[in-house]
């Protein structure tokens, strides 16, 4: 069936590196930077990044680390599986969940607290 002229056709979503390096983490559930970089095929500034902000804001944890300061030692457990959307780093720390419309707000180097967005609290 021909389409009609002037109709929008659903554009194919791209797939981004983070958006992989998060879907290797849910799959994965305990992992090391390496092993997210090997899956999700992600450079490791991008990966390290990533994860902090992850980390920061309550969506991993730390569960072992081999040598403190490396962080490709450092296996990181998730603990906050929003849903198959990868969470977005905004700026000053924040990371936004796509999945359920909230901000998480970087406090301190651990936990995290909820800021409402758009009228969702």
């Amino acid at each position: 069936m021909a389409r009609k002229p002037g109709s929008r056709t659903a554009q194919p979503r791209n797939v981004t590196v983070r958006a992989r390096a998060w879907q290797a983490m849910r799959s994965l559930r305990v992992f090391d930077l390496g092993q997210v970089m090997s899956v999700s095929e992600i450079e490791r500034w991008n990966a390290a990044k990533f994860i902090r902000a992850l980390a920061y804001t309550g969506f991993l944890r730390e569960v072992a680390s081999a040598n403190p300061g490396r962080r490709m030692c450092t296996t990181w457990r998730l603990v906050r599986d929003c849903g198959p959307r990868a969470p977005v780093i905004r700026s000053m720390g924040e990371v936004f969940d796509p999945n359920s419309g909230l901000v998480y707000a970087r406090v301190g180097t651990v936990g995290w607290t909820v800021k409402g967005v758009e009228g969702r609290q």
